[in-house]
């Protein structure tokens, strides 16, 4: 399984001086065979939206009640809203690189997580992934 969420992080300090600050991004959990936790990263963009290239960051996994819940987050952490889920076939997984086929109402098809020179890493679709996302 995999799960896209989007993650609106409140900071309430912010938000007293100028009313809606806040950052929002997007994290993106997929199930690791024999892992009990669920492999994450944030997303600059929303993959269902902009396609292409899109800067990701991994971060600490996530516990598994993730692919099922959405709202608002302890410890003044924000809210979270679930964007797709579904079904997912790791194909790779390693430090430097990803590659999973994703079977979501809007994502579809193969998309690779690269890590290039310098650290920086990338969610794309990979060749051959199957057709473009879904858009409502």
């Amino acid at each position: 399984m995999f799960v896209l969420l989007e993650h609106d992080i409140r900071n309430e300090a912010a938000r007293g001086r100028r009313p809606g600050a806040g950052e929002v991004h997007w994290d993106l959990l997929i199930e690791v065979p024999g892992q009990e936790r669920l492999a994450t990263w944030r997303l600059a963009k929303n993959p269902i939206e902009a396609p292409a290239e899109i800067a990701a960051e991994r971060i600490a996994d996530h516990r598994r009640v993730y692919l099922e819940y959405e709202g608002e987050l302890s410890g003044g952490r924000g809210a979270v809203r679930r964007l797709d889920r579904g079904a997912s076939v790791l194909e790779e997984y390693s430090e430097h690189e990803v590659t999973a086929d994703l079977e979501g109402e809007h994502l579809r098809g193969r998309y690779e997580i690269v890590r290039h020179a310098g650290g920086t890493m990338l969610l794309r679709r990979a060749a051959g992934g199957g057709p473009p996302p879904v858009s409502d």
